[in-house]
């Protein structure tokens, strides 16, 4: 009977050892979800709005190389327009570039898009050759969310394209204004992926050490 006693109140404290475990596991697990959640919210958006200083980098380098290439000439470029950046209006976003003494040309309308296309890829294939992260394949999701960006904002609804208008496609639906708005929650999406691991590596080491 002693026996049987002891076999019991051991097999209850292997199972009270056990359930509180798997809480300890899924309180883990839920924080590092809620600040991972959180930084992304912040994060991504910045990666959104640092797209803009790349694309009209692009154009201003599309501009350099065709006038100094073809017409031999320095072409003087301003920022023609600053735009306050969605909830964080405290940071200042270039919306257009103007050539002042120079020609245009297709390559610089199309400039923004082609190098901002080239400067994702390239440096989500960085991220994807040397980092250990288990979440890396998705860093490739950034370059066809700028693209996607890039095509219904700047193209089509916007000038950079051969008319240096909004084309006509662009009045006749709502669903390229709502692409636009949308990107930057997408890129929250594959943020909080990637930056997971990190997270919960970090709250590891934070846990062990106290």
């Amino acid at each position: 009977m002693e026996s049987q006693k002891k076999n019991k109140k051991s097999s209850k404290k292997v199972s009270n050892k056990t359930s509180l475990r798997r809480f300890d596991e899924w309180c883990f697990k839920l924080e590092s979800y809620v600040i991972t959640l959180g930084l992304s919210i912040f994060i991504a958006p910045l990666i959104f709005f640092l797209s803009f200083y790349v694309h009209e980098g692009g154009h201003m380098i599309y501009a350099i190389l065709d006038n100094l290439l073809i017409y031999r000439r320095f072409p003087e470029i301003i920022i023609s327009n600053w735009v306050d950046a969605p909830i964080f209006s405290f940071i200042k976003l270039p919306q257009q570039t103007m050539i002042l003494n120079g020609r245009f040309s297709l390559n610089f309308a199309l400039g923004g898009i082609i190098f901002t296309l080239f400067v994702s890829i390239f440096l989500s294939y960085i991220f994807y050759k040397y980092s250990k992260n288990e979440n890396k394949k998705w860093i490739f999701s950034f370059p066809v969310l700028f693209l996607l960006h890039d095509i219904a904002g700047n193209y089509i609804c916007g000038t950079d394209n051969p008319t240096s208008l909004p084309l006509i496609l662009c009045g006749h639906s709502q669903i390229f204004h709502n692409t636009t708005i949308a990107i930057p929650f997408l890129m929250m999406i594959p943020t909080t992926i990637i930056l997971l691991p990190y997270i919960q590596h970090g709250l590891k080491k934070l846990v062990n050490s106290l």
